[in-house]
C-alpha cells in the first residue's frame, strides 16, 4: 500500500510514497482536480507526470477532515480498477 506522504493543501493533492520491487522509493499523488480527482505516478521532487489507474487499497485513505482530504476519500473508496 502507498503511504500518505504529506498532504499539501497549497497544490491540491496528497503525495503519497511506496517501495518499487528495487526497494527503491517511488511516489504518487491524487491531485484534486476541481470536478474530479486524479491519480497520478510523481516525479522524485513530487511533480505529477503521468496519471495511473488503481486498485482497491493501493492508496492510504487520508483521515482528516477537510474538503480535499474528503474529496480525495470519496475518489479512492469509489474509484478504481476492480
Amino acid at each position: 500500500m502507498l503511504k500518505i506522504l504529506f498532504v499539501d493543501e497549497g497544490f491540491c493533492r496528497i503525495n503519497y510514497v511506496g517501495k518499487n520491487k528495487a526497494d527503491q522509493n517511488v511516489y504518487y499523488c491524487v491531485q484534486d482536480e476541481g470536478p474530479y480527482c486524479v491519480a497520478y505516478r510523481s516525479s522524485t521532487d513530487l511533480e505529477p507526470m503521468s496519471e495511473v489507474k488503481f486498485k482497491k487499497g493501493a492508496f492510504e485513505i487520508p483521515v482528516g477532515n477537510s474538503e480535499m482530504e474528503t474529496k480525495v476519500r470519496n475518489f479512492l473508496e469509489n474509484n478504481h480498477d476492480l
